[in-house]
């Protein structure tokens, strides 16, 4: 699943997505759109999706993500 998938999984947007993981809205939409992302940016991503879906995700869960 992508990224994006998850984040709909829970119905949220990327503003909403942006406030339960502290990571900038405009950084999301790119990771989205295919643009990197440095690893701890994924991993909080991750970790934030993950509690709200009651489940363990990685940011190597995230298909198509590309982490620098």
């Amino acid at each position: 699943m992508t990224l994006e998938d998850y984040r709909l999984q829970l119905g949220w947007s990327v503003a909403e997505l942006s406030r339960q993981s502290g990571v900038s809205a405009q950084t999301i939409a790119r990771a989205e759109r295919g643009g990197s992302v440095r690893t701890h940016i994924a991993a909080t991503l991750a970790r934030a999706l993950g509690e709200h879906l009651g489940k363990t995700i990685t940011y190597r869960d995230f298909d198509g993500l590309v982490v620098v």
